[in-house]
């Protein structure tokens, strides 16, 4: 019983000390998870072919020469190509990329993010998947052909602006 009790007052003492710190404090270090200390951002101010500052990139080399605005994955010598939604080898993307980058060239690619692309035409609120006719493209219309598999990589935040979130989950279709 005397341990519980102690145990109790830990508990209460700890509360107390996290109401009693300054609200600007306490919402920075207890509840903010956000690395750049921007809790706000307007998608739609991106200008073509950029990414938010928040955004996670890596820098990667490209086994061939890789257009802006595609998909890729990484191949087993640590390169990237064109990911292929109707081949399960390929089709497991890591992230897509921010510029044009030469074959054997160091390039950036984003990982996880806002991009924006003037030549895309999706609808807002749409799943982005791989797009299983082009090899590379994103597109907002599920893959539904035997064989192509539904790789979904983020949302269509309006006809030209995507969120991107590359994780390893994808769905073969029969």
């Amino acid at each position: 019983m005397k341990r519980f009790k102690g145990i109790v007052y830990i508990a209460i003492t700890l509360a107390l000390l996290v109401i009693a710190i300054p609200s600007s404090v306490h919402g920075a270090f207890f509840i903010s998870t956000t690395l750049s200390g921007n809790d706000h951002f307007d998608p739609t101010t991106l200008g073509n072919n950029s990414y938010t500052t928040a955004s996670k990139t890596v820098t990667v080399t490209a086994n061939s020469t890789l257009a802006a605005s595609r998909v890729v994955y990484m191949t087993s010598t640590g390169k990237v190509l064109y990911t292929n939604a109707t081949d399960n080898l390929t089709c497991d993307p890591y992230g897509l990329t921010v510029q044009s980058i030469t074959g054997q060239a160091k390039g950036t690619i984003l990982l996880n993010g806002y991009w924006r692309e003037d030549g895309w035409a999706f609808t807002a609120g749409n799943r982005l998947w791989l797009d299983a006719d082009n090899s590379g493209n994103v597109t907002d219309v599920q893959p539904s052909d035997s064989g192509d598999q539904d790789v979904c990589i983020g949302r269509a935040i309006s006809e030209d602006i995507g969120y991107f979130h590359f994780d390893a989950t994808w769905v073969g279709i029969d």
